[in-house]
């Protein structure tokens, strides 16, 4: 999550990451994911139209996802376009 959350962000700009009871936050400052690309983000290869420029196979989420199933733990992400987007794992 964290090697995503760097890979996205905008170039030199912060990432907060939050530990608070039973959630972990973490957040970037990014172009963000297309609302209609949200619900798509976890599925193998799977790459968002804004970030297919970007290295990758589209895998990260979907394992990170994997993860979370097998811990019995949530994630959510939320997204604005230009702005940020914040992952939410919840354990």
């Amino acid at each position: 999550m964290i090697d995503n959350t760097i890979k996205y962000s905008y170039t030199n700009t912060k990432i907060e990451i939050a530990l608070k009871l039973n959630t972990l936050t973490i957040k970037n400052y990014s172009e963000g994911i297309n609302k209609k690309d949200l619900p798509f983000v976890f599925e193998q290869y799977y790459k968002a139209d804004n970030n297919k420029k970007q290295e990758g196979y589209g895998l990260g989420l979907s394992i990170v996802k994997t993860i979370m199933d097998i811990c019995d733990f949530e994630i959510d992400i939320k997204s604005k376009i230009n702005k940020y987007t914040t992952v939410i794992i919840s354990f």
